[in-house]
């Protein structure tokens, strides 16, 4: 599914401030493209947000911004705010030193960049993987709890088709595919956070 098809696309506030307080199930956000402002300062291109339940800020973007942004399932009392600084998010880019490699690719190369990772305390994960052109992942198998991915620059394809710049891919428990990548591509994904999608009508 490509992410224009599903739930939230983009945010914009040109010139706009307010205050927003986040309440059920909080949200996260990844920053596409543009400056996004609040209390805690410039979020650029690259940056990763959690919001928890009750959090307050009173956001604003002078030229306006691109956003990801996943509501309701960042859930539970306790769980941390978070704001990462600005990530590489071109697969071009040569700013990788710190990004882990990934064991068992058949072909290529796949390097790791965790955002959120506390499996002692919640299931879920958020990370970012860059792959390298001409990487074959080789036969994944899914968690057993989900996983959805955000295609940030580049190609990437599997038996499903070739999904392009802001395509967005939902995968169900234990879903098998062997992705791969022709001229590389920078992925966002996250793990293990499906059952915390809270039906709209709740």
């Amino acid at each position: 599914m490509r992410m224009e098809e599903c739930l939230v696309g983009s945010d914009t506030f040109p010139t706009q401030l307010f205050l927003l307080i986040h309440t059920l199930k909080a949200r996260r956000f990844f920053f596409l493209d543009g400056i996004f402002t609040d209390h805690q300062g410039d979020h650029k291109a690259g940056t990763y947000l959690l919001n928890p339940e009750g959090f307050e800020h009173a956001p604003s973007s002078k030229d306006g911004c691109l956003i990801f942004v996943r509501l309701r399932q960042y859930p539970g009392l306790g769980r941390p705010q978070l704001a990462l600084p600005s990530l590489p998010i071109s697969h071009d880019s040569d700013n990788f030193s710190d990004w882990v490699k990934v064991e068992n690719v058949s072909k290529g190369e796949i390097y790791r960049k965790y955002l959120f990772n506390h499996p002692e305390q919640w299931p879920d994960s958020s990370y970012l993987e860059r792959w390298t052109a001409g990487t074959e992942q080789g036969q994944v198998v899914c968690p057993k709890d989900g996983r959805e991915i955000l295609v940030i620059s580049g190609d990437w394809s599997d038996e499903l088709g070739t999904h392009s710049n802001y395509s967005w891919i939902r995968l169900p428990s234990s879903f098998q595919h062997s992705p791969f990548s022709k001229s590389g591509c920078i992925l966002f994904i996250k793990d293990n956070h499906l059952p915390f999608a809270v039906p709209l009508n709740e």
